[in-house]
C-alpha cells in the first residue's frame, strides 16, 4: 500500500458506519460514492478511471479491496484512502496486459512490497508509450523488467533501499539496543545516536550507555555514539529526537516504551547513521544482475528512503566510478507522494543519471522518455 510523503496530509476519519460498498458501476452511482467513501471531495480522475482501478483492485488483489472495505466500516475513509486505492488500482491495470505480470502480482499478493517498485516502475514505462516485459530471463537469471528500444533491448532492476537486507539488518540491531536499554532502565529517558553499526562492541556500547548519569547532557562515546538520558519522573516519555545533528546523511531510528503500571515510564530512542559506504554497498549488490554485455538500468524507489531523492541523487553521482560500477548505464531515481489542495493528487518526481564510465550507455531516447515524466513542477507548487 502507498505511504504519504512529508508533503501529505491525512484526511479526516469520521466515525460513521458505512452502509454501501464500494460499488461495481462507480460511475452510475458517482455522487453516493463521493459522499460515502470520499467524504465529499471528489478524486481528480475521471469516475471511468476511477471505475476501472477498483476493477483492477477487485480482479487481481481482491484482499486488498476487502481490508479496505472493512476498515471503511470502522471510519476509515476519506479521499487519502481512496485516491492511494485509485493510484494503486490504475498501476495494476496498466501493467496486467504485460507478459510476465503474473508471478509480479502473485509475490504483491502475498506481502512481497518490493513487487509494488516493479510494478510502479513499469506501469511508467507504459505511459512513455513502451511495452515492458515483466521478470524476463536473461541467461540463468531473471530480472525485474526489460523493455525494447527500436533493436536494443535495456534490461532493468528495481530496488526499494528501506527493504534492502542492510536496511533491514540495521533496523533490527537499533531495535534490539532500544528494547535492551528499556530493560536495564527505570524511569529514564534514553537517546543514542549512532554514526555506525556497533558491530562487536554492543555489549559494550550497552554498558556503557546504561552507566550514563540521566543529567540530561550529550555525551560521546568515542566516534561511534552520542548519548542523552534524562529522568523522566512520572511525565510519559517524549520519544523524539533531543539530540541535535548537523550532519546530512539521513538516519533511521526506533524507540521503544514501557508505561503505566506502577513501575515508572522508560523509554529508549536509537538512530542509526546511513552512510555513504552503506549505500553504495546496497547499489553494488545489485551489479550481479547485470550482464556487462548489455544496457542496463537500476531504478531506486526512493518514496520512503531515509534521506529521500535529494540525497540519493549525489551520492548516485559519487558511485559512478571510470574502473567500477560500470555494468550500469544509467540509475533511474523515482518517488511518489499524496499531495493535498484544493484536490486530492498523486505525483511523482523522476531524475535519470546517466553513467558516464558504462560499458555500453542507455539510448538517449529512452531516458528522455523517463525524464519526461518527472512532475516536480507541479509537485513544488
Amino acid at each position: 500500500m502507498y505511504l504519504c510523503r512529508r508533503e501529505a496530509v491525512h484526511s479526516a476519519v469520521r466515525l460513521l458506519q458505512v452502509t454501501m460498498p464500494i460499488p461495481q458501476n462507480i460511475s452510475a452511482q458517482w455522487s453516493e460514492f463521493i459522499a460515502e467513501w470520499c467524504l465529499g471531495i471528489e478524486p481528480v480522475e475521471k469516475p471511468s478511471d476511477v471505475e476501472r482501478a477498483f476493477e483492477a483492485l477487485r480482479y487481481l488483489w481482491p484482499e486488498f479491496l476487502d481490508q479496505l472495505e472493512a476498515q471503511g466500516t470502522q471510519g476509515s475513509r476519506g479521499i487519502y484512502t481512496i485516491g492511494t486505492a485509485i493510484t494503486l488500482g490504475l498501476t495494476l491495470a496498466a501493467c496486467e496486459p504485460l507478459s510476465g505480470f503474473g508471478p509480479v502480482i502473485a509475490r504483491l499478493r502475498k506481502g512481497e512490497r518490493s513487487a509494488l517498485a516493479e510494478l510502479e516502475f513499469a506501469a511508467a514505462l507504459v505511459r512513455c508509450g513502451s511495452t515492458p516485459v515483466l521478470e524476463p530471463q536473461l541467461g540463468s537469471k531473471t530480472l525485474d523488467c526489460s523493455v525494447g528500444v527500436g533493436s536494443e533491448r535495456v534490461y532493468i532492476e528495481v530496488i526499494a533501499p528501506e527493504q534492502a537486507a542492510g536496511i533491514k539488518d540495521a533496523y533490527a540491531t537499533i531495535q534490539r539496543i532500544a528494547t535492551e536499554l528499556v530493560e536495564r532502565s527505570m524511569g529514564i529517558r534514553t537517546e543514542v545516536l549512532l554514526s555506525d553499526e556497533p558491530g562487536g562492541q554492543l555489549d559494550a556500547i550497552l554498558d556503557s550507555v546504561t552507566a550514563t548519569p540521566p543529567d540530561g547532557r550529550v555525551n560521546s562515546l568515542g566516534s561511534i555514539a552520542r548519548v542523552r538520558r534524562d529522568f523522566l519522573g512520572p511525565q510519559p516519555p517524549n520519544v523524539g529526537p533531543l539530540i541535535t545533528d548537523l550532519d546530512p546523511h539521513p538516519v533511521i531510528g526506533v524507540a521503544n516504551m514501557r508505561v503505566g503500571g506502577e513501575a515508572l515510564s522508560t523509554s529508549a530512542t536509537v538512530r542509526l547513521k546511513i552512510t555513504d559506504e552503506r549505500a553504495h554497498r546496497l547499489l553494488s549488490n545489485e551489479l550481479s544482475h547485470f550482464s556487462p554485455k548489455e544496457r542496463n538500468i537500476l531504478a531506486i524507489r526512493t518514496t520512503e528512503v531515509p534521506g529521500g531523492m535529494r540525497w540519493w541523487w549525489p551520492l548516485v553521482l559519487r558511485w559512478f566510478q571510470p574502473n567500477r560500477n560500470r555494468r550500469v548505464g544509467a540509475i533511474v531515481l523515482y518517488e511518489q507522494a499524496a499531495i493535498f489542495g484544493e484536490q486530492f493528487v498523486t505525483r511523482q518526481r523522476w531524475r535519470v543519471i546517466a553513467n558516464p564510465y558504462a560499458y555500453i550507455p542507455v539510448p538517449s531516447s529512452l531516458i528522455n522518455a523517463i525524464g519526461a515524466l518527472d512532475e516536480s513542477a507541479a509537485w513544488d507548487e
